[in-house]
């Protein structure tokens, strides 16, 4: 095939998060002369990575976001939408959310290519949602040409044993060069964010409940009672229940110990100025920002709930039940640890951007040869 293909990604809003992050990063480094990204979103809200998608040749669609009052009427739109862009026949969905529908419009309209992809392992997660869930989990499979996922327990947790073995495992790779450490930028880049003679704990996620940050403040809050110079910095855009962070933030006395920075674009640099790591999420799949942290040389101290794959260089990560003292956590976030560029661990590990996104471009163009 020698035209351009335009692969349709299926996602809610494009903000920093880990699902988007991947996409981002390789969309960045496929040939966009041979495979362009479009990107049909849920939100209204115009994401941190809209522009960048633009100025890369990539259209962005809007729906209205799913809810269960307005699934019947979601379920038109999609088909709909579908119908009027024949253009679309692959289909790649990584919204669970909309996963259903989605997948069914494609299959009722023959398209070639519905990919489902994995990126959350949510065993430990139940609420009354959780019967729905799981039988449009299992109904979404029938429509679905292929399975991806970002790892292995990620793609049992949404496609079962059987199907997870015929999944396609696409690394959340990155670009391991920009994140290779050195003791001198360290240095110098504490000093430019204003942290020279602080301890810096960072942590980079979406101000949402599956990364538990009221724990992560209280574990904070126990670490400044043993070190008094630990300062924590939390990444991500400004959203979700991040108002509810910073009055809790008030109530602990943290104010002047505590400091958000918003979404940025500069994270590769944040990360070279931590001195840990902190990541008590409830689940994740396999993380974005612990690969990136483990590209920077950081010690990480993260809930045992999170894939153990993620797990690069197992010297740096320390896994820790989030039923343990806080106290304890603490400790280990002190910890004393030797850091050093590990790039070339990362890129052995399969997890370096450049030879990943060689792979799903070829995917791509030979599933619509």
């Amino acid at each position: 095939m020698n035209q351009l293909i335009r692969v349709l990604h299926v996602l809610t809003i494009m903000n920093q998060g880990g699902a988007e992050t991947m996409v981002m990063n390789y969309y960045r480094q496929i040939d966009r002369t041979k495979v362009q990204f479009d990107f049909l979103l849920h939100r209204e809200e115009i994401g941190t990575y809209e522009e960048e998608i633009s100025s890369m040749g990539g259209i962005i669609y809007r729906l209205p976001a799913l809810t269960l009052k307005t699934a019947w009427k979601y379920r038109q739109q999609v088909y709909e939408f579908l119908k009027n862009h024949p253009e679309y026949k692959c289909i790649h969905i990584h919204s669970s959310g909309v996963a259903y529908f989605v997948a069914q419009a494609a299959h009722q309209l023959k398209r070639k290519v519905i990919i489902q992809h994995s990126h959350a392992c949510a065993r430990n997660v139940i609420d009354w949602t959780t019967p729905i869930r799981y039988i449009c989990k299992v109904a979404t499979r029938k429509y679905l040409t292929h399975f991806f996922s970002c790892g292995k327990e990620a793609a049992e947790w949404l496609f079962g044993k059987k199907g997870a073995r015929k999944a396609v495992i696409l690394p959340n790779a990155i670009d391991s060069e920009k994140f290779a450490y050195s003791h001198d930028n360290h240095l110098l880049l504490k000093k430019s964010f204003g942290w020279e003679n602080k301890y810096v704990i960072g942590n980079v996620a979406r101000f949402f409940p599956p990364k538990n940050h009221f724990q992560l403040l209280e574990i904070f809050k126990a670490t400044l009672a043993i070190k008094p110079n630990a300062h924590l910095v939390l990444v991500g855009k400004k959203d979700g229940y991040y108002e509810e962070l910073v009055q809790r933030v008030e109530v602990l006395g943290l104010s002047d110990y505590v400091e958000f920075t918003g979404a940025r674009s500069d994270i590769h640099l944040l990360l070279q100025a931590f001195d840990v790591f902190l990541f008590p999420s409830l689940f994740e799949g396999l993380s974005v920002a612990m690969i990136e942290a483990q590209a920077a040389g950081l010690k990480i101290i993260a809930s045992e709930n999170i894939a153990k794959e993620v797990s690069i260089c197992p010297d740096l990560v320390e896994f820790m039940s989030l039923g343990e003292p806080c106290k304890k956590w603490a400790e280990r976030l002190i910890s004393t640890y030797h850091r050093f560029d590990r790039h070339d661990e990362i890129c052995i590990s399969g997890y370096d951007i450049r030879k990943n996104a060689v792979f799903l471009q070829e995917f791509y163009l030979k599933a619509l040869d």
